[in-house]
């Protein structure tokens, strides 16, 4: 039989895990609306804080099996499609949260993009900008991320303002 105690801990303990899990809801759901604000090229969040600006090696990936191996299935680690925010995102290190976004120069008419993908090699200073493949020019993703190549740049790093 159930003391009085352990009664009471049942209780604290199913309220602790509630408590995490609405958190976890309300942040998933809080990157959720920032990507659905991204999903039209024409617009940009509305408010947007620099965090700040970090020195970094900028090289460029295809979706394709030659830059994705296994993983070409046109989605992103985070389960987004790859055309996502019109096929303008980024593949970062795990210490950049999914939905984060940053600027990089020349990339995206530079606009802020998310940090939708992760990568083996991308560790440290490092991003992957997303090239898919372009009808207008006729070039392949990869060609363009081979045009890219590696690139040394400072990318602004940004957290949407709630105020």
């Amino acid at each position: 039989m159930m003391s009085a105690i352990d009664a009471l801990l049942a209780v604290v303990f199913l309220a602790i895990i509630f408590t995490c899990l609405a958190a976890t809801n309300k942040r998933v759901t809080s990157i959720q609306t920032r990507l659905d604000t991204l999903e039209k090229p024409d617009r940009q969040p509305a408010v947007l804080r620099p965090q700040w600006f970090r020195h970094m090696t900028v090289t460029a990936y295809c979706p394709h099996k030659c830059c994705c191996g296994k993983w070409a299935d046109g989605f992103t680690a985070s389960g987004r499609q790859v055309k996502a925010n019109g096929g303008k995102f980024v593949a970062a290190p795990s210490s950049f949260p999914f939905g984060m976004l940053v600027r990089i120069p020349g990339y995206a008419d530079n606009r802020f993009v998310p940090v939708l993908d992760r990568g083996g090699s991308i560790i440290d200073n490092r991003l992957d900008v997303f090239f898919a493949d372009d009808p207008e020019s006729g070039k392949t993703g990869h060609e363009l991320a081979m045009e890219w190549g590696i690139r040394y740049l400072d990318v602004e790093i940004v957290e949407e303002s709630h105020d």
